[in-house]
C-alpha cells in the first residue's frame, strides 16, 4: 500500500498538487499544427546566363521538386539546371 502525503502549503490552494492524487494525473496539450506537405505552393524560376532571366512560375510543394518540375516544363539542359535560381512567391 502505498500512502502519499498530504499538501504542506495551504497558502495556495488552488494550484495543483500532484502528490495528493493517488492516480497520476495526465494534462494532454494540443499538438502543433505543421504545414501539409502535399500543399502545393508557387515557385519563381530564374536562370543565370549572362544576366539573370526570369523563366517562369511553378507548382510545387518544396524548392527540390520545384526544380525538378521547371526541367521538365521549361525544356531546361542539364548546365542550366546548375545555374537556377528558385524563390517562393508569396500570394
Amino acid at each position: 500500500m502505498i500512502f502519499f502525503r498530504k499538501p504542506v502549503s495551504t497558502s495556495r490552494d488552488h494550484a495543483l498538487n500532484y502528490s495528493q492524487y493517488r492516480v497520476p494525473r495526465v494534462i494532454e496539450m494540443a499538438a502543433k499544427r505543421t504545414k501539409k506537405a502535399h500543399e502545393s505552393r508557387t515557385w519563381r524560376v530564374s536562370v543565370f546566363k549572362n544576366k539573370l532571366q526570369y523563366v517562369g512560375r511553378v507548382q510545387a510543394p518544396d524548392k527540390e521538386s520545384a526544380a525538378g518540375v521547371a526541367a521538365a516544363e521549361f525544356q531546361l539542359r542539364d548546365h542550366e539546371l546548375t545555374r537556377l535560381l528558385i524563390e517562393e512567391v508569396s500570394l
